[in-house]
């Protein structure tokens, strides 16, 4: 993949490796395989794509949220049956059924998730789709 970017409006466009560019005095022109100019601007550079901006998990998302991602992501029933588990900590289940707020580093919180095998990853997306969620 060629990467450029348009050094007069900052946008970035990408052509196949078989696109031909040629070098002129007005600027660089590209061609498809079979030879036709393509429709590109002449202030194109070659250049890199900007890497994605990082993801922010949030700390904190309400109760609401934190439940629809937990059935979004398939994990409700498996984090139940954690809650649901004699061996639980009494505190655990009594903040289950009462917390407004998950706090993403919350004792009870990561002890449901550890035990239903929710992975650290699969953790911060379920914060981040779940700061999205408008119940």
């Amino acid at each position: 993949m060629q990467t450029f970017k348009d050094t007069v409006t900052g946008e970035f466009w990408q052509f196949e490796d078989d696109v031909r560019v040629e070098a002129t005095v007005e600027g660089r022109r590209f061609f498809a395989p079979h030879g036709g100019a393509l429709d590109a601007p002449l202030t194109l550079e070659p250049s890199e794509l900007p890497p994605p901006p990082a993801v922010q998990v949030p700390a904190s998302v309400t109760a609401a949220q934190g439940g629809i991602a937990l059935i979004h992501f398939g994990h409700m029933d498996a984090v139940q049956a954690v809650v649901d588990a004699p061996d639980t900590p009494a505190e655990y289940k009594w903040a289950w059924s009462r917390a407004t707020t998950w706090e993403r580093n919350s004792p009870s919180f990561n002890y449901f998730a550890d035990r239903a095998g929710i992975s650290e990853q699969q953790k911060d997306e379920l914060f981040v789709f779940a700061a999205g969620v408008v119940p």
